[in-house]
């Protein structure tokens, strides 16, 4: 789903899963909220440094 105003993606779901991804943009505080995981961590850009124990997945996790 995407803002009718800028085309920003505010939200997505996947069809095969029970899972939806909110946009911390839509929020107001986005720093509220903690990552619990990383994940498509195989197409991590070079210079990014994922070293803060969190579970990391290449793809989508199982």
């Amino acid at each position: 789903m995407f803002c009718p105003r800028c085309g920003t993606r505010l939200f997505s779901w996947r069809n095969t899963r029970p899972v939806v991804g909110v946009a911390l943009a839509c929020f107001d505080d986005p720093n509220a909220f903690r990552p619990t995981e990383h994940i498509w961590t195989s197409a991590r850009i070079g210079w990014v440094s994922l070293d803060d124990g969190l579970p990391q997945f290449p793809e989508n996790p199982a």
